[in-house]
């Protein structure tokens, strides 16, 4: 079943703009130290949501708790370590990701001890959100398929084909959008929850 109550779609839209402007801005630091400045160019080095957030995938983190951000240009050229630097890129931003629901989580017995009794419920709620939300991101944005941060697989793997998807990106999105809908509702994405169980703080 779908909770889409208004408290849960704001719970899951602004934990979704955090998630998705700080899983962008990581590729686009980790690009950086690596040797490709492409992104800071492109105004990706930033914490500005508007430069990361796409809007498919944040209604899809709303409508199920998947999502992913607007691709980020990346050059293997230009990185010390080549196309494996695509991969490093991937995998340390879905670390960064994960580590930070792991770091709100930790501040529940400050929210619990610190706020104030009428407005801590609330906050409580959406650390709750923000932690599964992201797990949840993680584990799907292993997929390799554009634009989840997985594509970067295929773009190290065979960059013609990387951006053959990436010239139809919005409709692949469309099509991700609409079988992450379709399948948490017949409950296919809950075979991921023990994934996400041992993964969650």
């Amino acid at each position: 079943m779908f909770d889409l109550s208004f408290w849960q779609v704001l719970l899951r839209a602004s934990a979704g703009i955090v998630i998705l402007t700080v899983h962008g801005a990581s590729i686009a630091l980790i690009a950086r130290l690596l040797g490709d400045s492409g992104p800071k160019h492109d105004g990706r080095l930033s914490l500005n949501p508007f430069a990361h957030v796409a809007v498919l995938g944040l209604l899809s983190i709303v409508a199920a708790r998947v999502g992913w951000i607007k691709p980020v240009a990346l050059d293997a050229r230009a990185m010390r370590a080549g196309r494996a630097g695509l991969l490093v890129c991937a995998l340390g931003a879905l670390l960064i990701t994960l580590a930070m629901a792991h770091g709100v989580h930790a501040l529940r017995p400050l929210v619990v001890s610190s706020w104030p009794a009428d407005s801590s419920p609330h906050v409580i709620g959406w650390i709750a959100t923000f932690s599964s939300v992201s797990v949840w991101f993680v584990l799907v944005n292993l997929l390799p398929l554009p634009p989840l941060t997985g594509g970067l697989l295929i773009a190290a793997l065979w960059p013609a084909a990387y951006q053959r998807i990436l010239a139809h990106v919005f409709w692949v999105g469309v099509g991700l959008a609409a079988i992450f809908v379709v399948t948490r509702g017949i409950g296919f994405l809950e075979y991921l929850r023990p994934a996400v169980r041992f993964l969650e703080p």
